[in-house]
């Protein structure tokens, strides 16, 4: 499994990867942080149903996100999705056999009459940014958790 690699704000590199035995106490330590009422025999008892779907975001060694996926013959379940508090976390639900493009179209409607591409897909059940749903159906929910970025902005350090 290739390992996924962004920075941080610390410029710290953050790290996503299959969740293994030793990264549980973490794990417990973050949905005990959340609220959540786990015990680490109940980790161990989903990262065993879903050992190659159990995934696990390291910020340095601390755990800041984990996600299982279940599959359950032709239903899946997402279970144990954190993300610790200072970390962004955005979610696509995709329909991966509905999922179509739709040909691209230009707008010309940036200032100075500017063309921008768009192309619209079919399959994307909802969008979340920031832990909000701005997504649904293909159709936008109105909010708009994002944050607006002006001029250029300096690369964060490696």
């Amino acid at each position: 499994m290739a390992v996924g690699r962004h920075y941080t704000s610390s410029s710290t590199p953050m790290e996503i990867r299959i969740l293994e035995p030793a990264d549980l106490s973490g794990a417990l330590a973050l949905s005990t942080l959340m609220g959540w009422n786990q015990r680490l025999d109940d980790w161990r008892a989903l990262t065993d149903l879903a050992p190659s779907g159990s995934f696990v975001a390291l910020d340095g060694e601390r755990v800041v996100g984990t996600a299982i996926g279940i599959d359950y013959m032709r239903v899946g379940w997402i279970a144990m999705m954190l993300v610790a508090p200072g970390h962004r976390g955005d979610v696509n639900v995709i329909d991966f056999e509905g999922l179509r493009l739709h040909s691209p179209e230009f707008r010309y409607d940036l200032p100075a009459g500017g063309r921008r591409v768009i192309q619209r897909a079919d399959g994307y059940l909802h969008t979340f940014v920031a832990g909000t749903e701005i997504r649904t159906a293909g159709e936008s929910t109105g909010a708009t958790p994002g944050r607006l970025v002006r001029g250029a902005q300096q690369p964060q350090s490696a």
